[in-house]
């Protein structure tokens, strides 16, 4: 049965029809079972990506670390001897203290500070400098380290005096600590003591350190500067040019990482001091040292998803051959050919086992055949006679009304309706008559219900309104004979005594449920409708023959005979009064038993 929505009645009968569940194919649930397998397969190929991924991240961290680490241990090792050689030569030198002092013999200045100068040559950094000098100017004791060339003296001289200058310009609140200097776009780690006007200055150039520390040369992927987060340095500024000076800044932490536009960046407190040295790498640096295992587990992913649909194409194949050879049997047995059996059954194969089964279907299909064309000419005798039976028997119970009709004006003496009532009449007849086929076009069972309506409006002394609302492609459709004039001559009689004007409204249209086209026939009125005990009868599947209704219970066998199962039709009353039948009924032909 199928189940259309016409109304809240209409579903709840339609549900006690029994309608069947949706069912699933084999071919279905192997394919549903594959793309979730192929689903896991997938998750779990991107899970190891993602691992992989990860693991080479945590790979790069580590070497950013360890490079940091090494930067980091350098530095401070310089920064310390830097800070015990000051404080020993502040604390407990006498050549540094008399100098200081002033209390020295003119003549004995140039041993004081010759012994310094020794003693600054012995400890100055390879990458720094080392600056005594006084107020006045008097005392100027300079030696840079190693890693200066001759060809940067001048520079060097520069960079002296500004760095004299700027002690001299300072408070004494800087003395005593680490702090970071910049000058023309270079960065120094200093640190100054004074003892009354002598200074004693130690400098690291961050910038040659970073170039020339042992750590660079094991750092070629990696850019190493210093920054601070509370001063402007030119380390700051080479973060905002990668984008992530805002990351780097807000980081509390000892380690920070960062994906933003593409950078890897570690960053390190140096103690006792505000700086933090920084280590970024390019994130396309992780594909240099993870290529080869994620094409391994690309390629290795693509194997097995070949593997798998191959393996599924053949297991399907041979899973589901036997299942494909029943359901091609079983959908050859449906199928009628012109001589009225279904074409000879064909299927091979190369494999044994299923080839055995080809043949036993093939040899079912034979004996369903003959079985079935033995069972269908049986049937089809059957179901003639009693659908001929059937129609002969709406015909009496609406002659009987017309002859009453005719009685009655003849006794009126109303022959000029009796003359209109009989030309209406014989249309009628000329309609049932005219020849033996079980089903009419709707545009002449349309016509016929006009012929009635005619001849029910000659009969009544009461006006009649008649609505057709019918979808013109549907005209030359084939439906049962009387099967919109049983009703309307239901809603006459029923409701001959009701003081309001009787309406019949007649709704025609096509709808399509599961890919196939019906058509959809809603008929009602304004009477009094049906009572309960009427429409638990018409509704029910079995209707036991009655003195009511004999026009409704011999349609409804006819729909049955001629549609079998693959139709619908529904009682119910409307909400505002009056009687309403529902019927859907298949457009497609190949359904139908004709005579």
């Amino acid at each position: 049965m199928i189940k259309f929505k016409a109304s809240r009645a209409a579903a709840k009968a339609a549900e006690k029809s029994g309608l069947s569940q949706k069912k699933y194919s084999f071919k279905h649930l192997l394919g549903v079972y594959f793309v979730l397998l192929m689903l896991i397969i997938l998750c779990s190929l991107t899970a190891v990506l993602a691992y992989a991924i990860y693991g080479g991240l945590r790979q790069m961290r580590t070497a950013n670390n360890a490079v940091l680490n090494v930067y980091l241990s350098e530095l401070q090792k310089e920064m310390e001897d830097l800070t015990a050689f000051c404080q020993e030569l502040y604390a407990d030198n006498y050549s540094f203290e008399i100098l200081a002092r002033g209390r020295y013999q003119s003549g004995r200045k140039p041993e004081y500070e010759y012994e310094l100068r020794n003693m600054v040559n012995n400890a100055v950094p390879y990458y720094g400098a080392i600056l005594i000098f006084d107020q006045k100017g008097d005392i100027s004791i300079t030696r840079f380290g190693a890693g200066y060339g001759p060809e940067e003296t001048l520079e060097c001289n520069e960079l002296k005096d500004r760095i004299k200058q700027y002690w001299r310009d300072c408070d004494n609140s800087r003395l005593f600590q680490w702090q970071a200097y910049v000058d023309q776009d270079r960065t120094f780690l200093m640190s100054a003591y004074r003892l009354e006007d002598l200074y004693l200055c130690s400098l690291i150039d961050l910038d040659r350190f970073v170039l020339q520390s042992r750590a660079a040369e094991d750092s070629s992927q990696f850019q190493v500067f210093f920054y601070s987060e509370t001063q402007e340095l030119p380390g700051n500024g080479r973060l905002e040019q990668l984008g992530i000076l805002q990351e780097a800044q807000s980081g509390q932490r000892e380690m920070l990482l960062s994906l933003k536009e593409s950078y890897l960046v570690d960053t390190q407190a140096l103690d006792q001091t505000p700086l933090r040295i920084c280590c970024v790498v390019p994130v396309q640096y992780l594909w240099s040292l993870s290529q080869f295992s994620l094409l391994v587990i690309l390629g290795a992913g693509a194997i097995v998803f070949a593997l798998i649909l191959i393996m599924f194409f053949s297991f399907r194949k041979i899973l589901v051959y036997p299942l494909d050879r029943l359901a091609s049997a079983s959908e050859l047995l449906e199928q009628k050919s012109q001589a009225g059996r279904p074409p000879a059954y064909t299927g091979e194969s190369k494999i044994e086992e299923l080839q055995k089964i080809n043949e036993a279907i093939k040899r079912l299909v034979e004996q369903k055949v003959s079985l079935e064309q033995e069972n269908l000419t049986r049937q089809q005798e059957k179901q003639h006679a009693q659908l001929q039976y059937y129609q002969l028997q709406t015909q009496p119970h609406f002659y009987i009304n017309c002859l009453k009709s005719l009685y009655n004006m003849l006794e009126n003496q109303e022959y000029g309706r009796m003359q209109r009532m009989i030309l209406a009449f014989s249309s009628h007849l000329r309609y049932i008559f005219h020849n033996t086929l079980s089903l009419v076009t709707l545009r002449e069972e349309l016509e016929e219900v006009n012929h009635y309506y005619s001849i029910v409006l000659l009969d009544r002394s009461k006006p009649i309104i008649l609505t057709q609302k019918v979808e013109e492609s549907l005209l030359e459709e084939k439906v049962p004979p009387l099967l919109i004039q049983t009703f309307l001559e239901n809603a006459v009689k029923y409701n001959g005594r009701n003081d309001e004007i009787l309406r019949f409204l007649i709704q025609i249209d096509a709808v399509t449920w599961e890919e196939k086209p019906y058509m959809r026939i809603r008929l009602s009125d304004n009477g009094v409708g049906y009572s309960k005990e009427v429409l638990e009868k018409i509704n029910s599947r079995q209707e036991p023959y009655g003195r009511q209704h004999v026009g409704i219970a011999n349609l409804k066998k006819r729909l049955a005979l001629i549609y079998q199962t693959d139709f619908q039709i529904i009682f119910y009353n409307e909400a505002k009064g009056g009687a309403c039948v529902f019927l859907c009924l298949p457009l497609d032909r190949k359904a139908l038993v004709e005579e």
